[in-house]
C-alpha cells in the first residue's frame, strides 16, 4: 500500500521538463533524477527539493524539506542563528518566511555549487551550499549539519568545493574557478567546521575544478583537480 508523502518534488527529465528561467545547462538523455537525497548512516531521513507551486517554475519558486520519519512528517530547515563571522542572523520561518534551503543536483548544474555530502564514514555530518531566505534563489554560502539536519550553521561564505576526511574529522573545502577565480588556498577544519586554517597547496593560483578524497572517507588526503591560470594544463595535487 503506498500513500502520497509530498508532492511537486523537484524532478527532471529530457523529454518533459521545459527550460527554466535564469538555468543554462545541458543534459543527456539518460539524466533524469529527482531532487532527493537520502542521508547516509541515518535511517528515515530525506532532504528534497519542492516546487512552491506546481504552476511556476524558477529558482525563486524551489525550497528544501526535511523529513525525519520516512516521509511521514515534512520540515523546513532550521536557519543557524549566527552567520559564519559570528553576526546575529534575521531568519524565522514564523516572522518572515525565511528557512535554510540548499542546492541539489537541479541547481547544481548551472551554478557548479556542489550537491548534499553525506557519508556513511560520518554519521549525522551534512555539509551542503545553501541560502537563506523564501527559496533558493538568493547568496550562497557554506552550511554544516552534525546532528542529521536537525540544527546548522554557517561555516563559510561564499561558493566551495568540499570534502570529509578521516572519519569526518577533517572539512576541506576550496573555492570554485567558475564562482571566485584562481586560487592556491585550501580551508581545513578540525574542529567540525567551528574554525577553518588556510593551507597553500600550490606556488601560483590554479583554477580548481574538483576536490576529492579516498572512497570510505578514512584518510586524511584529498585530491585536487585543476589547471594552470594562463596556459593550457592540467593539474593534480595531492594535500594530506
Amino acid at each position: 500500500k503506498f500513500t502520497l508523502s509530498l508532492d511537486n518534488i523537484v524532478f527532471y527529465h529530457p523529454e518533459y521538463s521545459g527550460h527554466i528561467p535564469g538555468l543554462h545547462y545541458e543534459i543527456s538523455k539518460d539524466q533524469e533524477f529527482a531532487d532527493i537525497h537520502r542521508v547516509a548512516g541515518i535511517r528515515g531521513t530525506y532532504i528534497i527539493s519542492k516546487w512552491k507551486n506546481s504552476q511556476r517554475k524558477s529558482i525563486s519558486d524551489i525550497i528544501t524539506l526535511i523529513t525525519f520519519d520516512m516521509g511521514n512528517r515534512w520540515h523546513t530547515l532550521k536557519p543557524p542563528t549566527k552567520d559564519a563571522f559570528g553576526h546575529p542572523i534575521s531568519c524565522n520561518i514564523t516572522h518572515n518566511n525565511c528557512s535554510l534551503h540548499l542546492t541539489q543536483r537541479y541547481l547544481s548544474m548551472n551554478s557548479n555549487s556542489k550537491p548534499i555530502l553525506t557519508r556513511e564514514s560520518s554519521v549525522g555530518f551534512i555539509i551542503a551550499t545553501g541560502v537563506l531566505g523564501d527559496s533558493l534563489k538568493g547568496k550562497q554560502n557554506l552550511y554544516l549539519s552534525l546532528d542529521a539536519g536537525n540544527t546548522w550553521r554557517q561555516i563559510l561564505t561564499g561558493n566551495y568545493l568540499y570534502a570529509f576526511g578521516d572519519f569526518g574529522s577533517i572539512i576541506v573545502a576550496v573555492e570554485h574557478f567558475s564562482k571566485a577565480g584562481p586560487t592556491n588556498e585550501l580551508y581545513y577544519s578540525i574542529d567540525d567546521g567551528y574554525s577553518f586554517s588556510l593551507l597553500k597547496f600550490h606556488p601560483d593560483k590554479i583554477r580548481v575544478y574538483g576536490l576529492l578524497t579516498e572512497p570510505g572517507e578514512k584518510t586524511a588526503a584529498f585530491t585536487i583537480f585543476g589547471s594552470a591560470e594562463k596556459r593550457h594544463e592540467w593539474i593534480v595535487i595531492q594535500v594530506s
